[in-house]
C-alpha cells in the first residue's frame, strides 16, 4: 500500500513563518543583555533591591523593573564582608537577580600614613597558597548556594590605585597571572563551584596613567568573561564629554585582540554636567542612546552594570541615577523595560 505524503499548504507555511518571525529570537549572537546596578557598597538587604525595582518602574509608570545583577563588595581581610554572602545571595537568586561580587584581595586600601596596606594583596603569596584555606571555604559556600555568581577578582588590575595593582606591594604582571589562575583553579576545579563565573576586568583604556591590557591577560582557560569600566566624566577636572559608544570602542578594540570571550561592562556611569547641550537632558540622552547603540554595535556584550552611586565625596562626579531627578532614572527605566535588555544569567 502506498501511503500519501503530507505536503503542507502554502498558507500553512506562511503562518508558521510569520509566527516564527514574531517570536523574539534569542540567538547566540543576539542574546538579551543583562542589566545590573551597583548601589550602596554596604547594602545586603533584599528590600533595597526591591525598592530600586519599584522606583525604576514608577519612573515610567510601570510595575517593578528588576535589575538582573546586583553588586556586592567583599574584602578578603574584612571580617564583615570576607565570607560568601549566603543569605543575601540566596535572597537575590530567589528574586531573579544574580550577585556580582567584587572580591578584593586586601584588608583596606591604605594605612594611616597613606601607604598601601599590602595585607592579602601580594600576588606571589596568593599564588603560593597562603590563602588557600580561605579561598576554598568561600568556594564551598558559593557552591552550596547553587545559583550563578559573577566573581570580579582583583578588579582593574591595570590601574595603580589598589594595593594589588601592578607595581604596588611588590606585585608584577607575571605574579598576578599566576595568582588569578590559581584562584580560578581552586574555585572552579578543586572545589567544583562551576556556578561561579570569573570576569577578568580592567579599567577603561582611556584611563590616565593606567597600564595596558595584554601584560595582565590570564588567558581563555582561566576566566569565563572579560570586562572593563566605562565612565563619562563630562567636564570634571578638565575632561571632555564622551558618549558611551566612544568610551566603549577603545576598550572593546583592545579586548578583541586578546579573546572572543563574552564581555561584561562592570561599571557604567556618566556625569550630568559638561554635555553638548549643557542642560539636564544630556545625562538621560547619554543613557538612552548609549545602551541602545552598545546593543546594536557589540553583540559580545553580555551585560552592563550601572554605578548608581554619588561619588562626589571622593573626587568623582555624581554618577547616580538620581541626578538629574527624575530624568536620569526615567531614561534608565525606559531602557531596562525593553525586551532586549531583560537578559538573565542561566
Amino acid at each position: 500500500m502506498i501511503r500519501r505524503l503530507f505536503v503542507p499548504s502554502l498558507a500553512a507555511i506562511l503562518v508558521v513563518g510569520i509566527v516564527a518571525a514574531m517570536a523574539p529570537a534569542e540567538t547566540e549572537a543576539r542574546k538579551r543583555m543583562v542589566l545590573g546596578v551597583s548601589n550602596d557598597r554596604n547594602t545586603k538587604d533584599i528590600q533595597v533591591v526591591k525598592d530600586f525595582a519599584k522606583q525604576t518602574g514608577d519612573a515610567i509608570g510601570s510595575g517593578p523593573i528588576k535589575p538582573r545583577m546586583w553588586t556586592i563588595w567583599s574584602k578578603w581581610g574584612d571580617p564583615a564582608t570576607k565570607s560568601f554572602p549566603t543569605v543575601f545571595a540566596d535572597e537575590l537568586r530567589d528574586y531573579g537577580v544574580t550577585p556580582m561580587i567584587w572580591w578584593e584581595p586586601m584588608r583596606k586600601r591604605t594605612k594611616a600614613d597613606g601607604s598601601f596596606d599590602c595585607a592579602y594583596a601580594k600576588h606571589r603569596q596568593i599564588a603560593r597558597g597562603k590563602y588557600n584555606w580561605y579561598i576554598k571555604k568561600w568556594a564551598r559556600a558559593a557552591k552550596r548556594h547553587g545559583g550563578k555568581v559573577i566573581l570580579r577578582f582583583a578588579q582593574e588590575i591595570n590601574g595603580s590605585y589598589f594595593p594589588w595593582g601592578i607595581g604596588n606591594c611588590g606585585n608584577t604582571a607575571r605574579a598576578f597571572k599566576r595568582a588569578y589562575r590559581h584562584v580560578h583553579h581552586l574555585v572552579r576545579n578543586v572545589i567544583g563551584a562551576k556556578n561561579v563565573l570569573f570576569v577578568q576586568t580592567w579599567t577603561s583604556k582611556s584611563c590616565r596613567g593606567c597600564n595596558g591590557y595584554r601584560a595582565t591577560w590570564v588567558g581563555d582557560r582561566h576566566t569565563e568573561m572579560v570586562g572593563f569600566s566605562v565612565f563619562n566624566w563630562g567636564n570634571h577636572e578638565g575632561r571632555s564629554w564622551r558618549t558611551m559608544e566612544q568610551s566603549i570602542k577603545k576598550s572593546m578594540n583592545w579586548v578583541s585582540q586578546l579573546t572572543r570571550k563574552p564581555v561584561l561592562i562592570v561599571e557604567v556611569g556618566t556625569n550630568h554636567t559638561g554635555g553638548p547641550s549643557s542642560t539636564s537632558a544630556d545625562k538621560p540622552e547619554w543613557i538612552r542612546t548609549g545602551y541602545s547603540r552598545a546593543y546594536r554595535t557589540y553583540p559580545r556584550i553580555r551585560g552592563m552594570s550601572y554605578l548608581n552611586i554619588d561619588l562626589s565625596r571622593v573626587g568623582h562626579p555624581d554618577w547616580s541615577l538620581y541626578t538629574p531627578k527624575p530624568q536620569a532614572l526615567q531614561a534608565y527605566a525606559s531602557i531596562a523595560n525593553q525586551y532586549r535588555f531583560k537578559g538573565k544569567f542561566r
